[in-house]
């Protein structure tokens, strides 16, 4: 179960939530980095994405599998793990502070807050004390982010050779803000993105515990591993699709000052902001613009939440049964 449980017989320390949430963003990361590939490619495009489009101007990226053939034509295999050692790098510190936070923080709710509100109203608890951990999660991570989108970004000849390179550049070019750009779109999709994700995990565990167990109180029941994944990918895309265009706008931003090593996959605009950006993709590529990606986004964010809930429980639970196992010993 995710998030502080009283009727827990072994508490975990700080350092095994982070460890857990540590182990849960690496080995996520690590199988499903070429969505991620993907999915940023559809969103940096700005041409229409459907081939079927009365556009004359034809998009280089039209559907899931002619772009993952593409690039793998044009840039190798490797290139769909393009941005994964700083992408392991958000994980990692994304990881520890979205679960240790969150653990934390529902842990003091749970302490200060009347019974009936962390049970009755768990889902709205949640969704609060994930929005939060998401968002302290997120700008910690963002440094990372940044760097991931950029060299994910960039096709042939490349403008970065490697990690170090690209972060000495941009700080060399643009400056230590550069680390920094699509923040404020970040945390105004991340919070309530997040903050669903946990939402609704909670509220489809207890959906599952009401048809399968027909008991609500879902910590009175073992997770099983089958429910970890049904009720985390329904979480992930449920929360996925609440806001696909903030994600959309963060990443269009996230590459202002690099429209260079974007020349090769087709048109590139320039943003003065989040506004403008809002602004120019609504006059030039209409409502349809913001959901660029949807579909790589929706089976990543479903994946993702699965895999994460799911790694994140299976080290929590492997960590209880060896506390157990030596509390008996001893």
């Amino acid at each position: 179960m995710v998030g502080f449980d009283p009727h827990d017989r072994v508490t975990l320390t700080q350092f095994e939530h982070a460890m857990s949430g540590a182990t849960s963003g690496v080995l996520t990361r690590l199988l499903t980095q070429p969505l991620d590939v993907l999915k940023i490619r559809f969103q940096l495009q700005v041409e229409p994405v459907s081939r079927f489009s009365d556009n004359p101007v034809k998009s280089k990226y039209q559907s899931l599998l002619q772009a993952a053939r593409l690039i793998r034509k044009e840039e190798g295999i490797p290139a769909l793990w393009k941005g994964h050692i700083p992408g392991q790098g958000c994980s990692v510190v994304y990881g520890i502070f979205l679960f240790v936070v969150f653990e934390n923080i529902t842990k003091n709710v749970w302490s200060y807050l009347p019974h009936k509100v962390t049970t009755q109203w768990r889902e709205e608890v949640h969704f609060f004390c994930g929005g939060l951990s998401g968002a302290l999660a997120s700008i910690a991570a963002q440094p990372m982010d940044v760097l991931r989108t950029r060299l994910i970004a960039q096709g042939e000849p490349k403008i970065y050779h490697g990690v170090m390179n690209a972060a000495c550049t941009m700080y060399r070019v643009e400056g230590v803000t550069s680390f920094y750009k699509g923040m404020v779109p970040t945390l105004i999709q991340i919070a309530p993105f997040t903050g669903a994700q946990f939402a609704f995990y909670s509220w489809f565990t207890r959906m599952w515990n009401k048809m399968v167990h027909h008991d609500e109180d879902e910590s009175l029941n073992a997770s099983t591993t089958l429910e970890r994944i049904v009720c985390g990918s329904a979480a992930g895309m449920s929360a996925k699709l609440a806001v696909q265009p903030l994600d959309f706008v963060k990443k269009r931003l996230q590459v202002v000052g690099f429209e260079q090593a974007r020349t090769p996959f087709g048109q590139v605009r320039t943003y003065n902001g989040m506004l403008h950006c809002i602004h120019s993709v609504w006059k030039h590529e209409g409502i349809n613009g913001f959901y660029k990606g949807t579909v790589p986004s929706l089976l990543k964010a479903s994946t993702v939440t699965c895999l994460s809930f799911l790694i994140y429980e299976h080290v929590c639970d492997l960590l209880r049964i060896y506390h157990r196992s030596h509390d008996r010993i001893s």
